[in-house]
């Protein structure tokens, strides 16, 4: 089952009568959650969006990712580390969380639903996977340059448009990307320069892509 395909209606009836889940509005700004290693259960997005950050121990704060409907998050697929980690809404957001205990014990013995809502999460698990692996593969990028571009490549890919929006503001993105907001600014105006990019505020063009191909030329 492709995760972009689960009906979200389904995924939420399953959770309430399979899962025991209940679901919780958080307004724009409000902080979702302070990961704790003690708390065992699973947060699904249901509507809205969310940025997950990191703090590490000199006190820098970098997104991890952004968060939007399908995505799932919980403290057992973070990575080990003594860096804290929280979730703010970006918008009106609305989750859904499941305890761990519940999921894996089941509803019923005899309960055909619940192997289909296991598949489901499976789904979901595997979505965060990618986009966690392809964050990685941007960061192995050597330059700001090539950072920059494989970000926008990531994007304009899955809006198969060589003209997007991305879903940062220039600070988020720089924090997003582990650079320094001005030099990356400066990257950017060579990069306009250069006509690699059209850029107004998060207004992306990549002159080198083809939409239709999803390929650079």
């Amino acid at each position: 089952m492709n995760a972009a395909r689960i009906n979200m209606n389904e995924l939420l009836n399953l959770l309430s009568t399979c899962a025991n889940a209940h679901v919780q509005t958080f307004c724009k700004g409000e902080m979702i959650q302070l990961y704790n290693a003690k708390k065992r259960n699973i947060g699904i997005i249901i509507e809205g969006s969310a940025n997950l950050y990191r703090s590490d121990y000199n006190g820098d704060i970098s997104i991890m990712e952004k968060l939007i409907e399908r995505n799932v998050f919980s403290e057992t697929i973070l990575p080990k580390t003594d860096d804290n980690f929280f979730l703010v809404s970006m918008e009106e957001t609305k989750i859904a969380y499941i305890d761990y205990l519940y999921l894996y014990m089941g509803c019923n013995p005899l309960c055909t639903k619940h192997a289909k809502l296991t598949g489901m999460l499976f789904n979901l698990l595997l979505l965060n996977h990618q986009s966690l692996n392809e964050k990685m593969d941007i960061l192995t990028k050597k330059s700001m340059q090539e950072k920059l571009l494989a970000y926008f490549k990531k994007v304009a890919t899955e809006k198969n448009a060589k003209t997007f929006t991305i879903p940062y503001n220039l600070k988020e993105l720089a924090e997003y990307l582990c650079m320094d907001r001005s030099a990356m600014m400066r990257e950017l105006k060579k990069m306009k320069e250069a006509r690699l990019i059209k850029r107004n505020s998060n207004k992306i063009t990549l002159y080198k892509f083809v939409a239709k191909e999803n390929e650079y030329v």
